[in-house]
């Protein structure tokens, strides 16, 4: 008998930067088998033990309290009308910043001197800003957001292939026209972007979504903990 495959976190291939405490895993069954009469799961420290249940879809993790930045490998055996199936492949997750002191930046924006373009249709700004990478480089991720849309390069090169980013978030109140506390944020691997002591470069277009500038407000707390 083989071993369970297509392993999921969130219907998510090896997701990066999930906000939710108990991420739900998902799986496929071994070839052949039709249908499932246990489970047990290991992930990171915890071991569910076998479980009698017909479900292999979001099944919620429940293990010790997971960490901002933790990553988890785990994995899967079944039991079905076929017996005791191997062990999956491993597979893992990692977690986001879970709490409000993780979110150490600051909101950018252009400087206050900057004119208003005049055209009907205004073009998206862009941040630019340079540094250089002291020392060898294990693991880099970025969390980024806007108050609106944005696209970021490193060194040149676009990170991801999303578009819209971050996705659509109503970042003023529909009645009172006040900030809202959250907006949506992205996570990316940018390991493999950055190199020892070249500068890197990020540059960062903001672009406009419902007639919603894409630009911070002055660098306050307004913006608050992105989500």
């Amino acid at each position: 008998m083989t071993a369970p495959t297509h392993l999921k976190v969130e219907h998510l291939d090896h997701p990066l930067g999930l906000m939710m405490h108990q991420p739900r895993l998902s799986w496929h069954l071994p070839d052949g088998a039709r249908c499932q009469l246990a489970y047990q799961l290991r992930a990171g420290e915890w071991d569910s033990g076998q479980v009698e249940s017909a479900t292999s879809i979001l099944v919620p993790y429940d293990g010790p309290t997971l960490r901002s930045g933790q990553r988890i490998d785990w994995t899967v055996r079944v039991w079905t009308d076929l017996g005791q199936s191997d062990w999956a492949q491993p597979a893992w997750w990692e977690m986001g910043l879970l709490s409000i002191d993780d979110w150490e930046a600051q909101w950018i924006e252009p400087p206050h001197t900057t004119r208003e373009p005049s055209t009907p249709r205004h073009p998206a700004w862009y941040l630019h800003t340079t540094c250089t990478l002291p020392h060898n480089i294990q693991r880099a991720r970025l969390y980024a957001t806007a108050h609106g849309i944005y696209e970021l390069a490193i060194n040149g090169k676009r990170v991801g292939n999303a578009e819209l980013t971050p996705g659509f978030t109503n970042i003023v109140d529909g009645d009172s026209f006040k900030p809202q506390l959250k907006s949506m944020a992205n996570c990316r691997s940018l390991t493999s972007a950055l190199l020892v002591g070249l500068a890197a470069s990020g540059g960062v277009p903001l672009g406009q979504l419902n007639g919603l500038r894409g630009r911070a407000p002055p660098l306050t707390s307004r913006g608050g903990m992105p989500r």
